[in-house]
């Protein structure tokens, strides 16, 4: 290889290697069934209210389904909730549902929140918690 040659070959393979792995394409997820999502929110709460973990849910639900809740995770408890009425909000993929929760610290202290879930399904169910300002 000369010297002059080098630059054109190392340009071409700069141009060249990020297509290589581009074959196929990505197909986003569709718009979640809100009637499956306001079921999969429900299962999920059910699941804390008796004392579940949220891995427990990954690991036995089917589609696997899988839960972020700061409180949840934190180890409070759910003694009711109840979800608003109506239909949910479509967002991107995801239905958005709001919620009124009653909590348990580990103090035994009660505590209410309202927030809201985003649920989406594709090939497993995700049910992600946004706090309402």
């Amino acid at each position: 290889m000369t010297r002059s040659s080098w630059p054109c070959r190392a340009l071409v393979l700069l141009v060249l290697l990020p297509l290589a792995g581009c074959r196929g394409s990505v197909t986003p997820p569709g718009p979640t069934d809100e009637a499956a999502a306001r079921e999969r929110l429900i299962e999920a709460l059910d699941a804390w209210r008796e004392g579940r973990k949220p891995a427990d849910l990954a690991a036995s639900a089917s589609p696997p389904i899988y839960v972020a809740d700061e409180d949840w995770a934190a180890g409070a408890g759910l003694v009711r909730f109840r979800a608003e009425a109506g239909p949910g909000t479509a967002h991107g993929p995801g239905v958005r549902f709001p919620v009124a929760l009653e909590l348990r610290d580990p103090a035994g202290r009660n505590r209410t929140k309202n927030v809201v879930y985003e649920v989406a399904i594709d090939r497993t169910v995700s049910v992600a918690r946004l706090d309402m300002p």
